[in-house]
């Protein structure tokens, strides 16, 4: 375990909610000892932290939620890095009592309705919609095969939008992420999408679409003479990120003509929910899908879900009905063994790649050696 330091632990967490509670600490508590304050708080200093978060100016009850929510993550931290055990936090009976307590607080604050998710029914019907069309345009393309049919300007639109609306669909990224995807995050031979250094492997159907859609991108840049790194450009060569103010309507164009809208956090946050379900480590799905942690933490609390904090290592390896993670190699911590093919392999995001079966329907993390396969059929 890491040597314990205070500025340095201290230094990990921006959020303006545990900022406040170290504020709370070295204001309100007198000892110098941090660590032994850190082990030894009461349920009475936890819920006097509270209120003194409340004081910096929240209105409504999620938030002040999510502030119990921040420090049940920060206090799991201080456990699994330093073996510094505050007892509320790992006894299910005080744990439990204290969560009612602040339940309780924070009751005088204002309520606030969490932004639109779509319900299951309405998520499933468009997704399949948005995936029957974008497998019927391939094929169509595939066979027609004319440089008339596969540069015209509605074919390019719609194959354009819906590969970016299925990848919402299936990974629920903030539409922010898909208009800041580059040409060099896609690497067509494998078919894996990067984002913030964590390789995703993609559908099979995408392999076939963005093969396409290269050939209309490349014919567009030219006949425009633009040039843009930008995965995902406009029928003129431009990238949707134009005065840093998203062109979704653009963008999302299938949706808005068929559904009346561009709207896609909705679906996004929906898949979310899924994921949060499932046990995905939420810092980490902060940083894949682009949703703030803050926004995760705040469905995750609307919904009355049970945070369950995952290591790294544990990332995306959940399955459906089980909680079997990989295994660390006891060899000085630097290997994973592979929940597919058994293989010991270095824990460098370079080695692995997260995949998607379809009878699970969640991201699972496996070695580029096997990449999954002679297992089930990607999606």
């Amino acid at each position: 375990m890491e040597i314990f330091n205070y500025e340095s632990f201290k230094a990990k967490y921006v959020d303006k909610k545990r900022r406040t509670f170290f504020e709370y600490i070295e204001e309100k508590l007198e000892k110098n000892d941090k660590k032994y304050i850190l082990e030894n708080m009461t349920e009475d200093q936890i819920i006097a932290s509270l209120e003194y978060y409340i004081s910096t100016g929240v209105k409504y009850q999620i938030t002040a939620n999510n502030y119990f929510t921040y420090l049940t993550i920060l206090f799991d931290d201080l456990n699994k890095s330093y073996g510094i055990v505050n007892r509320i936090f790992i006894d299910k009976r005080r744990y439990e009592k204290l969560a009612i307590i602040v339940k309780e607080k924070v009751k005088k604050l204002n309520e606030k309705e969490i932004k639109e998710i779509a319900p299951d029914d309405v998520f499933y019907v468009v997704q399949d919609d948005v995936r029957r069309e974008l497998k019927s345009l391939v094929n169509q393309l595939r066979e027609e095969n004319t440089e008339s049919s596969i540069f015209r300007i509605k074919n390019v639109s719609n194959l354009m939008s819906l590969i970016a609306i299925n990848l919402i669909f299936d990974y629920g990224f903030k539409g922010k992420v898909i208009t800041t995807i580059k040409l060099s995050d896609y690497d067509i031979n494998k078919n894996t999408l990067t984002i913030n250094s964590v390789p995703i492997k993609l559908r099979d159907i995408y392999q076939d679409a963005v093969s396409i859609y290269l050939r209309q991108r490349e014919h567009i840049l030219v006949s425009n003479n633009e040039d843009t790194d930008y995965f995902f450009i406009n029928t003129i060569g431009k990238s949707y990120t134009v005065n840093k103010s998203p062109d979704y309507s653009g963008l999302f164009s299938y949706l808005k003509n068929n559904y009346g809208h561009v709207s896609t956090n909705q679906y996004a946050f929906n898949k979310v929910i899924k994921f949060i379900h499932k046990g995905v480590d939420v810092v980490t799905l902060s940083q894949i899908t682009g949703h703030s942690l803050e926004k995760i933490i705040q469905l995750l609390e609307y919904y009355n879900e049970e945070i369950k904090n995952l290591s790294a290592e544990d990332y995306f390896t959940q399955a459906e009905n089980e909680k079997e993670k990989i295994s660390i190699d006891s060899i000085d911590g630097n290997y994973m063994m592979c929940p597919n093919c058994g293989r010991k392999v270095i824990s460098n995001a370079t080695e692995w790649v997260v995949v998607i079966y379809e009878d699970e329907n969640i991201p699972k993390l496996v070695c580029k050696h096997c990449g999954g396969k002679d297992e089930k059929d990607y999606i």
